[in-house]
């Protein structure tokens, strides 16, 4: 999946975007995401995660956008 396939969708809980460079920003999902996995060689930055505001699980282990 890609930004734009992704941009379409309202309503998510969890994604899992590990390794996926297509991905880059999911504030979009900011009052449904609750649990992201974002780890290793993925797109994902601090701005493409700052609006949101109930996730309750991120797993961003080697992420080297976030520090």
């Amino acid at each position: 999946i890609n930004q734009m396939g992704l941009q379409n969708l309202k309503v998510l809980k969890m994604l899992y975007a590990t390794n996926n460079k297509n991905i880059t920003n999911v504030n979009h999902l900011a009052n449904t995401l609750t649990e992201l996995h974002i780890s290793g060689d993925c797109g994902i930055n601090k701005d493409g995660i700052k609006d949101l505001k109930f996730l309750h699980y991120l797993f961003a282990w080697n992420n080297k956008y976030l520090s």
